[in-house]
């Protein structure tokens, strides 16, 4: 991968890893909704690039706008599909061998990987910071589940090790949550 581009990575999560259910997040599904968190993802995304699976940026009702994003699926395109969303952000599809071919076409020098987990699972041996927001609860019916990779110990193959650089508690809606940056 490109070292020149920087890689963090956004995620909310149940106590397992849940991140999805019936194509929505957990706590979604069952009605309840974080808005200290919704602020939180917007207030780190907003001008920034993203990178996301197709089911997840489906899932997003309005788009996002004020961000460029990066749309990854396993359709075959020969080149990426570029297409300027009139608030001068972009929206681009292709598969992975495409990711830097669109940074370089935006001018980026970070991604945020936003999901879902097949995305998260192909960069994280090039992701540095993790947003993440942990949900204190389980979510037994969740069919979708991250690889929480940032809260192993050890190091990765360069050395580097996982640490805390900022965390904050909320609690919203009867819901219990942390709100954590990770780096290495």
């Amino acid at each position: 991968m490109n070292k020149e581009i920087q890689f963090s990575m956004i995620v909310a999560r149940g106590v397992n890893g849940e991140i999805g259910q019936d194509g929505d997040l957990p706590w979604h599904v069952e009605g309840v909704r974080l808005k200290e968190d919704l602020k939180r993802f917007k207030a780190i995304t907003m001008g920034k690039t993203l990178v996301m699976g197709r089911k997840t940026f489906e899932s997003i009702p309005n788009g996002l706008p004020g961000r460029n994003v990066i749309v990854l699926t396993r359709e075959p395109y020969d080149k990426a599909d570029i297409t300027e969303r009139g608030d001068g952000t972009f929206v681009a599809w292709g598969n992975s061998c495409h990711l830097f071919e669109v940074a370089e076409h935006l001018g980026v020098t970070e991604i945020i990987v936003a999901g879902g987990a097949e995305i998260y699972n192909l960069h994280k041996d090039v992701i540095t910071k993790v947003f993440e927001t942990k949900v204190l609860r389980a979510y037994p019916a969740a069919d979708t589940h991250v690889d929480v990779f940032w809260e192993s110990p050890g190091y990765d193959t360069e050395g580097r090790q996982w640490r805390v650089t900022s965390r904050g508690h909320i609690i919203e809606n009867g819901s219990f949550t942390i709100a954590t940056t990770y780096e290495r």
